[in-house]
């Protein structure tokens, strides 16, 4: 019995552990969620100091109410683990109280045994008493086991109870934590009432502004064609340049014996840095410290315009001003040039991976310099459609698009 008491309390404690690194990784979450609602809530308040209605101001509150929405998400599947946690945690109290009751009993069992056979007064007397040498032996045999045993019960005991004692206030302590989680969930989903309030009000003032701003968004609309076709040229220039100088380079080859032909060193580096680059999606550093991605890639719903679709090549992200602009990986910068609307717009290479960055208002790099990880391209320019600082950021393979929001670590 005591053997499946254990066994099933191996099974439970089990459960626990895989349900305790889940929950770290929930909190891991809810850490990185709340971050990304504080670095929001501190570009709202410098929004909030300009009176004017302005599409920044939609999309912060649009990028805080998802946020919160997640982490109101996180804290409930939190709270449920909790609640799993603590049923399982009571299963294991209630077992070893029912053993500490069983240990107990049989203890008192084995201490009246111990008295109505008078062994535990006089050991010596009841030896003494035998009627042979071998019915002695045979008690002193008798002696030592029940000594052993009553001595293992009373360690059996000690230690249940330890371990009673130990669960009890591992139950309080998650009683307690997920008190503190239901009280922050209910202030969380009142932050979310008033953010949807600010937005609903907000989105109220823009409708009076509509057909100035379907005007500014057409505008814009015309520079992002720009953009898309000043970026989809210089990468196929560089495709071009990359297959010219491998065939130059081929040809030269041809002329010598086959033996002593080689690939192309340009190609070997090449795809040496399309490599590392392609095993960073998911870590790069974000292209502006600190900020806010409040335009996602792909085609979206205008958050105002419902009949309006947007469509992003990129991401846009929102910094505070003056803010620097930092190479997400190490690579080439290959094409610098000024596009109506996006200030100065910067490309780096990396093997057949390329990055973009839009919006630069003071470009501290040059064509052909070659940087690291981190290294200064410029500093953010101001984006006078949206109200505020905000960048442009692009990541393509050779001739196909990437979701950059994919690439960044968050």
């Amino acid at each position: 019995m005591k053997h499946y008491t254990f066994t099933f309390l191996l099974i439970l404690i089990g459960c626990t552990t895989c349900l305790a690194q889940s929950r770290s990784d929930l909190e891991k979450k809810r850490r990185s969620i709340n971050h990304e609602i504080n670095k929001t809530n501190l570009l709202i308040r410098k929004t909030t100091n300009n009176k004017k209605a302005t599409f920044q101001k939609l999309n912060l509150l649009k990028q805080q109410i998802d946020s919160r929405e997640e982490s109101i998400e996180v804290a409930m599947h939190h709270v449920d683990q909790i609640d799993t946690m603590i049923d399982r945690k009571m299963t294991v109290v209630e077992v070893l109280e029912s053993d500490l009751v069983v240990l107990r009993s049989n203890y008192k069992k084995l201490i009246r045994q111990l008295y109505r056979y008078k062994i535990s007064r006089n050991v010596i007397s009841f030896l003494l008493s035998s009627n042979s040498f071998n019915q002695a032996y045979q008690r002193w045999i008798y002696i030592q086991h029940l000594e052993g045993y009553r001595n293992m019960q009373a360690k059996f005991i000690q230690q249940t109870q330890k371990d009673l004692t130990q669960r009890i206030n591992q139950l309080e302590q998650q009683k307690s934590e997920q008190d503190l989680l239901l009280q922050q969930e209910i202030e969380q989903k009142q932050l979310l009432a008033d953010e949807k309030k600010n937005k609903a009000q907000l989105i109220e003032q823009l409708k009076k502004k509509e057909a100035r701003l379907r005007s500014d968004l057409k505008r814009k609309k015309r520079y992002k064609i720009q953009l898309n076709k000043k970026i989809e040229r210089a990468i196929l220039e560089q495709i071009a340049s990359a297959k010219e100088a491998a065939r130059k380079y081929q040809q030269q080859q041809t002329k010598k014996p086959r033996r002593q032909q080689q690939p192309a060193p340009s190609i070997l580096l090449e795809d040496e840095a399309s490599r590392q680059f392609a095993q960073q999606r998911g870590q790069l550093m974000s292209p502006i410290y600190h900020g806010v991605i409040v335009g996602y890639y792909g085609r979206r719903n205008h958050p105002l315009f419902q009949d309006v679709i947007v469509n992003n090549n990129g991401i846009d992200i929102k910094g505070q001003y003056n803010s620097v602009v930092r190479n997400v990986y190490k690579g080439e910068v290959v094409s610098i040039f000024t596009i109506p609307g996006f200030n100065n717009a910067v490309m780096v290479k990396h093997g057949n991976y390329y990055t973009t960055y839009s919006n630069i208002a003071k470009v501290y790099v040059k064509k052909g310099q070659r940087l690291k990880t981190g290294g200064q391209i410029g500093t953010i320019g101001r984006d006078t459609n949206a109200g505020g600082h905000v960048l442009h950021f692009e990541v393509w393979h050779n001739k196909s698009k990437e979701n950059p929001a994919n690439w960044i670590k968050r």
